[in-house]
């Protein structure tokens, strides 16, 4: 059911390099390869447990307080993606003087995304260089702080039948060791480190306030991608694939990180 994703992955960021750059560069694209390989096995044992129970370049300074009321649901399951070197090695760190992420650049190619049937659309996407003001939690906004988060995006994504809700977000911070420590505090399996998760931003649709839901977290070099997904309901998956297949098409939509190794890497040639 999800084979065919690593070869979209590649043959579609070979066709963006070659239409936007005039170059494509096989090697990291067999690197994107890879990773997405190595999600796709992650993803595949979601449903086989259930957990339990230096100067900030950018960026606000101090913890921007969550809106008085919000909610503070955790995802019932987690898996975390550790950064994989051979892949994301290009970009490890942030390059000095690096410009904020902005809407074109995160959401201009992937408004809409198709996998094994399943569709998304961009609902609502925003881009904030106010990174704690995306998450609740004191611990895990202090490990933004730390990892000098310069900026935020975050995506919310349904399926045409408006059955499943999809957020993504991805935090532009210093360095991969950054970015693992800001997956941690996330993880709610994590007793070293407070309560804390990301706020839902999905206005009306109650399937990230309350019931059952889905996160994965990825780290992408200085990137880390987090895909929370639910049915809009907060309903439990049940025994259908379709949530998997919600989870595997939001992974499509973050594009930015593979971008950037294309271009780091056509830079130094």
């Amino acid at each position: 059911m999800l084979g065919d994703r690593p070869n979209q992955i590649v043959y579609t960021l070979a066709e963006q390099s070659k239409r936007k750059r005039g170059t494509a560069v096989l090697g990291v694209l067999m690197g994107a390869f890879g990773v997405a390989l190595v999600a796709l096995l992650g993803l595949l044992v979601f449903q086989l447990f259930s957990p339990d129970g230096g100067a900030v370049a950018r960026g606000e300074q101090s913890i921007v307080a969550p809106p008085e009321g919000h909610g503070t649901l955790t995802p019932d399951q987690f898996l975390f993606g550790a950064n994989l070197e051979d892949t994301f090695g290009p970009i490890d760190g942030r390059p000095e003087g690096a410009e904020p992420m902005t809407e074109e650049a995160v959401f201009g190619d992937s408004e809409e995304v198709e996998v094994n049937g399943m569709e998304l659309a961009l609902s609502e996407g925003r881009v904030t260089d106010s990174c704690t003001s995306l998450v609740w939690g004191e611990e895990l906004g202090q490990s933004l702080i730390d990892a000098n988060c310069s900026s935020a995006a975050t995506g919310v994504y349904t399926d045409p039948d408006e059955e499943y809700v999809a957020q993504v977000t991805l935090f532009d911070l210093v360095d991969s060791e950054g970015a693992t420590r800001v997956a941690e505090a996330l993880d709610p399996n994590n007793a070293e480190t407070g309560a804390g998760f990301l706020l839902a931003d999905t206005g009306d649709v109650p399937g990230l306030e309350e019931g059952f839901s889905q996160a994965s977290t990825q780290v992408m070099g200085h990137y880390l991608a987090v895909f929370w997904v639910a049915r809009t309901d907060g309903s439990p998956p049940g025994d259908d694939s379709d949530m998997a297949s919600v989870r595997v098409a939001a992974m499509d939509t973050v594009l930015l990180p593979y971008e950037e190794i294309v271009a780091r890497n056509q830079a130094e040639e």
